[in-house]
């Protein structure tokens, strides 16, 4: 049965959740908004929709933020039944696995960042290897759909149905950004659910080649990295990824590339290697210490403007940290301790982001980086709510690691 037609049944539903729940995939709120969507039968009406193949709405476009970037980036968003239905489909497009290589990590069940830095560094004589480390400008958002639709057809034949279905939904040509319907470059449409099944699917050939030349390389969504024994072998495989990116009209984000020799650091998914040890990377350590700069800026000008008190203030800059950095009972975020404990083997860095966390709480109480911003203790600091990452890596390497809520 093919998978449009399996979206009548509610067991592939439920299945859905119970994936989501048992994984940590999703938030109290949105679990049980899921859950009564499920069990009241609201799927219903639009397994039918997709059945019958009738378009989606038109996706809404939101603009983000991007560091050090003057260029937003664009993600999509459908209507809530639309989105879910998405999801499901997502969720079963993960019995198609075996499409994939071993070098491709991202939006995979038994694969993922643990097992992309453990297979590099299991790879003889890693320390001393040349590496290039590229990133793909806007990929999902600049996807050839034509291509990859050709692309599907082959690797999925036994689904007629679901790439009908997903011929109308990449082929539209428009969406709706501040209430006007307008057209837009949508590609694969970044932050739709399916949109990671098809970005494993467009750089699939790739990712086979360079396996099955027994080339050092890695790719996690657009992040790839490629290791060589000398730099003439590393030019080569260079020039045959650059190939691959301009057969299929994506192009390559040269500012983010990154090359080393033997025994240099290396840098990958936000994780840097240097001299056996695996910490956290310097790229995610600035930018993380950016966003708590501007934090604890805009707390202060808060603090001043209402006259609020320092314990109020800063209790606003903890649960934000605590958001960012550890698991907690009301959000489903990939937060540091699940992407980075599993995997660093030194606490270097995570003292550095203590420090800088604690600076930020004192400027906060006295709004500069004199000496006099000691007098808040360290004391003072942790009761009020404040957790050190140093401790809480530590707490897990020994199986005793608690959510902080």
């Amino acid at each position: 049965m093919e998978i449009i037609d399996r979206l009548s049944d509610i067991k592939e539903w439920e299945a859905l959740l119970s994936y989501k729940q048992d994984g940590g995939h999703i938030t109290r709120a949105k679990e049980k908004d899921l859950s009564d969507f499920i069990q009241s039968g609201q799927w219903k009406e639009i397994a039918k929709k997709i059945q019958n193949n009738e378009p989606f709405s038109h996706p809404k476009i939101t603009e983000l933020n991007k560091k050090h970037a003057s260029k937003k980036r664009i993600v999509f968003t459908f209507e809530r039944d639309e989105s879910y239905a998405l999801k499901l489909i997502t969720y079963m497009l993960g019995e198609y696995d075996e499409l994939f290589s071993p070098n491709l990590y991202s939006f995979r069940r038994t694969f993922g960042v643990k097992r992309a830095i453990s297979d590099i560094l299991g790879r003889s004589g890693i320390n001393q290897m040349y590496s290039f480390k590229a990133d793909i400008s806007d990929y999902f958002n600049s996807v050839n759909y034509e291509k990859l639709l050709f692309m599907l057809k082959r690797a999925i034949k036994k689904e007629d149905k679901l790439i009908a279905f997903l011929t109308t939904l990449l082929s539209d040509p428009y969406a709706v950004r501040d209430s006007q319907l307008i057209k837009a470059k949508k590609g694969i449409m970044a932050g739709v659910p399916v949109s990671a099944f098809l970005a494993n699917v467009y750089l699939a050939e790739m990712d086979k080649y360079f396996y099955e030349t027994g080339a050092v390389y890695a790719r996690y969504s657009d992040d790839i990295i490629i290791f060589a024994k000398s730099k003439e072998e590393l030019g080569m495989l260079k020039r045959k990824f650059k190939e691959f990116i301009n057969s299929l009209d994506l192009d390559l984000n040269e500012k983010k590339v990154v090359e080393t020799g033997p025994n240099e650091p290396w840098e990958f998914l936000g994780f840097k290697y240097d001299s056996g040890d695996i910490d956290v990377g310097e790229v995610a350590i600035d930018k993380i210490k950016g966003k708590m700069k501007r934090k604890a800026r805009a707390l202060y000008r808060w603090k001043n403007k209402k006259n609020a008190d320092n314990d109020r203030a800063i209790k606003a800059f903890v649960r934000y940290y605590n958001k960012k950095f550890f698991n907690n009972s009301i959000s489903s975020e990939i937060t540091w301790c699940r992407w980075y404990f599993p995997v660093i083997t030194t606490d270097k860095g995570l003292k550095e982001i203590d420090r800088y966390v604690q600076d930020c709480i004192r400027f906060i109480a006295a709004g500069n980086y004199s000496a006099s911003r000691f007098k808040l203790k360290y004391e003072d600091i942790r009761s009020l709510g404040y957790r050190s990452l140093v401790n809480k890596y530590y707490a897990f390497r020994q199986g005793k690691y608690e959510p902080v809520t």
